[in-house]
């Protein structure tokens, strides 16, 4: 058997020879570029309300200005865009932010890094693996 598969998009896609098993079954989300730029909105709001001093504020406010640079063009690079959230999550996670904030800055990093499609580590330690 041959398969010949061209593009593909989607939450969850499985390309099998033969049989598939699937137990506990298979979950993806599907995020769009617009609903990347309303989490990237969230995201700078969470920041600014997550009580960072003045030098880790400074620091975040390149890789989130990185990825809203490369969110305005009509083709965004996601690699770009992963690696700026990456640092931009590293930097998070050490100053604490994350634990504090929680939810309010871990739910944007999340949709922007499903948008993304793959992380960087500190994402991934963020995503859980």
């Amino acid at each position: 058997m041959n398969f010949n598969i061209g593009s593909q998009t989607g939450g969850v896609i499985n390309n099998v020879s033969g049989n598939q098993r699937v137990s506990g079954g298979q979950h993806g989300q599907a995020v769009s570029t617009d609903a990347t730029r309303h989490a990237l909105r969230e995201l700078r709001a969470a920041v600014l309300q997550a009580g960072l001093d003045d030098g880790r504020a400074a620091a975040v406010a390149a890789p989130l200005e990185d990825i809203d640079a490369e969110l305005a063009k009509p083709e965004p690079d996601r690699s770009k865009v992963g690696r700026a959230l990456d640092e931009l999550t590293a930097l998070l996670l050490s100053a604490g932010a994350l634990a504090s904030a929680g939810q309010a800055l871990a739910g944007p990093i999340r949709a922007i890094a499903s948008w993304v499609g793959s992380w960087g580590p500190s994402v991934a330690q963020l995503m859980g693996g």
